[in-house]
């Protein structure tokens, strides 16, 4: 039983014909089938490549109209002072709130000493 081989990021690019960064934006958006080796390393399978090397302009094509659509529909969202008020407010409420009561306290503590 012959073990087929699996081809690297860069030699799987190269069999694609596009860039290495490109072939990972695909793998990562599941448009192409990748493998993990050891958690670090993408790896491809030769014949799963080779479905998608005719059909690899039409989806490159795909991708780039959803990354157009996508930065174009961020880039109208307008992020105000007040929502940033708002945002830092709820993450660092518990943080002030803390702060704000142990200064009360140790005044409290230091006045009466005085």
């Amino acid at each position: 039983m012959s073990e087929e081989k699996l081809l690297s990021l860069k030699a799987a690019a190269e069999y694609l014909g596009i860039t290495e960064k490109r072939l990972k934006e695909l793998s990562d958006h599941g448009v192409i089938p990748a493998y993990r080796v050891a958690g670090l390393y993408l790896r491809f399978k030769k014949n799963q490549l080779q479905k998608l090397k005719g059909k690899i302009t039409n989806i490159q094509s795909q991708y780039s109209q959803y990354q157009e659509t996508r930065s174009s529909f961020t880039r109208d969202v307008v992020y105000t002072t007040k929502d940033r008020v708002k945002d830092f407010w709820h993450f660092y409420d518990f943080y002030i709130i803390s702060v704000v009561l142990i200064a009360t306290i140790l005044f409290m503590i230091f006045k009466h000493t005085l």
